[in-house]
């Protein structure tokens, strides 16, 4: 009778604990995957984007030859380098009660990667070895969260322990002149 009683008390209280987060309101339908993970739009990845190469922007110097550097503030001033640093994935991660609570009416996870490192060392006076795995050190995912108006970074502390690096920074093309559609930025017809 006692063991009966505690399955039965147990499981009429799964339901609760096991309840999973909801989406962004209750009549919100995601589209989902074959695996049933929610997708992430196509508007949704470029509000993203925007927002991570902003907050990346603050402390990586992204360059003309598909290069970036940092230095990494901690203890020592360590100089970095990536090759091909990117936004590899970004996915939709639903909003809790939690959440809500909190203010939180967007969540997304975005992993970085990119196709090697290599770090200065100051006692060769020379770059190290090129490594294919990104530094440990820097983030490889960021969590994002749409608060009020404005996306903070759940990583924000450990982005503050690297400064912009040297070298120019690539720049943004110039969107085309009015009355020239279809040719590359800053270029014009001839007249």
């Amino acid at each position: 009778m006692k063991t009966t009683a505690v399955l039965f008390l147990a499981f009429s209280l799964l339901p609760a604990f096991s309840k999973t987060p909801t989406a962004n309101s209750e009549t919100e339908v995601r589209p989902k995957s074959y695996f049933g993970t929610p997708l992430v739009t196509d508007k949704e990845k470029a509000e993203v984007s925007k927002a991570v190469e902003s907050m990346l922007s603050r402390h990586v110097t992204f360059r003309q030859d598909g290069t970036a550097s940092s230095v990494h503030t901690t203890s020592t001033r360590r100089q970095v380098e990536w090759k091909n640093l990117k936004i590899a994935e970004i996915h939709y991660r639903p909003i809790t009660e939690a959440d809500k609570l909190n203010g939180v009416t967007k969540h997304f996870l975005v992993s970085l990667r990119c196709d090697a490192h290599r770090v200065w060392d100051d006692k060769k006076s020379a770059w190290g070895a090129w490594l294919p795995i990104g530094y440990l050190l820097f983030p490889q995912a960021l969590a994002l969260e749409w608060k009020g108006s404005a996306w903070t970074c759940l990583q924000a502390d450990r982005l503050k322990a690297f400064a912009p690096g040297p070298g120019a920074p690539a720049r943004r093309s110039a969107p085309p002149a009015p009355g020239d559609p279809g040719l590359p930025p800053g270029m014009r017809r001839a007249r």
